[in-house]
């Protein structure tokens, strides 16, 4: 929302679903979900590459057999 609009414009609502996607992926990342984690990030991948650090994740899974040990020790110093 900008300037106090009661009424999330459409770019804001986006974000905001891109946000709650991007939560859900890292604790799912986190609980040991890998499959479901990276469906999450893929989603995110699909709409907006450049969100937050999707691109290194979503490459890191086409081409690290350990993507998700890598960015799960990353995610978790950060939460």
């Amino acid at each position: 929302m900008k300037n106090g609009d009661p009424n999330p414009r459409p770019d804001d609502r986006g974000q905001a679903r891109l946000q709650e996607l991007y939560e859900q992926g890292v604790q799912l990342l986190l609980g040991g979900d890998d499959d479901g984690a990276l469906a999450c990030f893929k989603a995110i991948y699909e709409v907006d590459y450049t969100f937050r650090d999707i691109a290194p994740i979503v490459e890191d899974a086409y081409m690290e057999d350990d993507w998700a040990a890598k960015h799960r020790t990353r995610l978790r110093g950060s939460v």
